[in-house]
């Protein structure tokens, strides 16, 4: 949140001088709103996705994930959530949270957080231990390339 000024002739965002504070932050005693995210799947992800509030479904920490806690005290830490299709998304943590030392849950189900850009990668950030909600069986494992102990021969050449 800042004030808009130009200096050599660009638009820039700064620090909002004190006597416009008011004009930009008002104070409401009402009831309120309901936030309410956005239900997106991983391959649907967009760029105008990033900076809101977000819903993903059926997702799971990645095999590889399970048994470490959210993040390593004190540093930012990445963790894997993959869908049943295998589709990956990177949950960032931080080593600061009240929940940095509890471990990753081992079910499947859904998560929301804020979705952030970071390069060409999205990265989920949660608000607390609310926002995932992982009480189903995990997914079944996800055959993406086929293997047999069995060989088969299509054509004989004749050998004369």
């Amino acid at each position: 949140m800042g004030g808009v000024f130009t200096s050599f002739g660009n638009v820039s965002v700064g620090r909002l001088p004190y006597n416009q504070v008011f004009e930009h932050v008002f104070v409401a005693c009402g009831e309120g709103a309901v936030l309410e995210p956005d239900v997106i799947t991983i391959p649907d992800l967009q760029d105008n996705n990033a900076g809101t509030l977000v819903q993903f479904q059926n997702l799971e920490f990645s095999a590889g994930e399970l048994g470490n806690p959210f993040a390593e005290k004190e540093a930012e830490t990445e963790r894997l959530l993959v869908d049943c299709e295998d589709n990956e998304l990177i949950l960032l943590n931080s080593g600061f949270a009240d929940f940095q030392s509890i471990l990753l849950p081992e079910g499947r189900g859904n998560i929301t957080g804020v979705l952030i850009r970071d390069g060409n990668d999205f990265k989920l950030v949660i608000r607390d231990l609310t926002d995932i909600e992982f009480g189903q069986e995990r997914c079944e494992d996800f055959v993406d390339e086929f293997t047999s102990n069995t060989i088969f021969f299509s054509e004989l050449a004749d050998p004369r």
